[in-house]
């Protein structure tokens, strides 16, 4: 499949917002505008107060638009600036720098239904735009523990952003279609929940540290947001149970793929023909959990699990019976009734039934019962209409045929 390409400028310094707002940049400077003003730098030891800021963010929600999410850093100590500075979030720079490259139009993504994710060499740029819109929009304050909880409004806005900055197709070029619905709503859960995480770990990190939770706010989070999550999300009991489960489920993760923020779907896609042929399963599933700088497995069972993938495929071939990439996935990496292991969570395999696909099947099945009904009461109809006519050109017959007897027998 050709998809349209676009090079990223990771030294651009300049970002706007999809509001038009100004945002900041890491190196403490504000970024331009959308209409390519420049504004002073900010004074490095300037800061505002708590209360100004809860002001300022009342004001524009109150206002009608999206809060705007800023965060309020404190001073750094010179023992802190002489650590090496770890990669923040990402604050979407890349994607202004490939829009201005495609001459001011919107990045192309394609979402193929068998993959059942954003696919293509723009998939990673969409994801991460999904983090950057998420941090931005939702709100701290009133933080819901959940992508599905937030308000539709909140959504919408987010959603809206991401229009405006990536062009989301199906294979039919539709950008409204029910899989891009599906699609973009698992990856907003996903991310949701891996921000969430990332906060409550930073704040476990400082009570590990010995540090003051309260003082040392995640990035790009208020102050007021950072107590709220604090005081009523990290130490909820109710979802203690659920972050448990989560973090037992991590721990059973013995490997991870080499593709970095790359997905498996993406991977997949970029590497199929355009006829839509996909890699052969056993030679992806080594090239995709090998590592490109140093050439080894990225874990030692790796390489136990590639060999029983050769051995599995090659007694299927000697037999005259041919695996496919689900069968191969199936027998040696175990099944899972959601996706297809060695295929990234967005492929379903072909036995999978969720609830929203029962209620599809049964949705179509009425429709294609009352139609049935339909055409049988048409039938009916178009029966009892020939009837009619029939019997009434019977009464015309017996009233000319007993008109003349009644005259004649005059």
């Amino acid at each position: 499949m050709a998809h349209a390409l676009f090079s990223s400028n990771k030294d651009g310094k300049t970002v706007s917002t999809s509001d038009g707002k100004t945002a900041s940049t890491s190196d403490g400077k504000t970024a331009s505008t959308s209409d390519g003003k420049t504004a002073r730098e900010v004074d490095e030891g300037s800061s505002s107060s708590d209360e100004d800021e809860f002001s300022r963010q009342q004001t524009h929600h109150e206002n009608g638009d999206p809060p705007i999410i800023t965060g309020i850093y404190e001073e750094a100590s010179t023992e802190e600036r002489k650590k090496k500075r770890a990669r923040g979030p990402t604050i979407g720079k890349a994607v202004v720098q490939m829009i201005k490259k495609n001459e001011g139009n919107r990045i192309p993504v394609v979402v193929l239904p068998e993959m059942r994710a954003f696919c293509g060499t723009n998939a990673s740029c969409v994801a991460n735009e999904f983090g950057v819109q998420i941090r931005r929009i939702c709100p701290t304050e009133g933080f819901a523990h959940s992508w599905n909880d937030v308000d539709s409004t909140v959504k919408e806005a987010i959603m809206q952003a991401i229009r405006d900055k990536f062009q989301i197709t199906d294979e039919d070029i539709a950008e409204d279609s029910e899989l891009i619905e599906v699609v973009s709503d698992e990856k907003a859960y996903k991310v949701y929940k891996d921000w969430k995480y990332a906060m409550r770990r930073h704040y476990v990190q400082m009570k590990e540290e010995g540090l003051d939770a309260f003082a040392h706010p995640y990035p790009g989070v208020t102050n007021a947001g950072w107590r709220y999550l604090i005081d009523n999300i990290f130490d909820d009991e109710k979802f203690e149970k659920r972050r448990i489960a989560g973090a037992k489920n991590r721990k059973q993760l013995t490997y991870q793929h080499a593709l970095g923020s790359r997905s498996m779907p993406s991977q997949l896609t970029i590497e199929a023909s355009p006829n839509k042929e996909w890699p052969e399963f056993c030679d992806f599933w080594k090239r995709t959990h090998t590592s490109s700088k140093t050439c080894t497995w990225v874990s030692p069972i790796c390489d136990e699990i590639y060999a029983n993938l050769e051995r599995v495929r090659d007694e299927g071939i000697a037999s005259g019976n041919p695996l496919t990439g689900e069968e191969l996935s199936r027998i040696v990496l175990k099944p899972n009734k959601r996706h297809i292991k060695g295929f990234g969570t967005g492929p379903r395999p072909s036995s999978y039934s969720s609830k929203s696909d029962a209620k599809r099947l049964a949705q179509e099945q009425q429709i294609q019962e009352l139609r049935a009904e339909i055409e049988e009461s048409k039938k009916k109809d178009e029966e009892r209409d020939q009837e009619i006519a029939n019997l009434k050109i019977l009464v015309a017959q017996l009233m000319n045929g007993g008109g003349g007897n009644n005259h004649s027998s005059w």
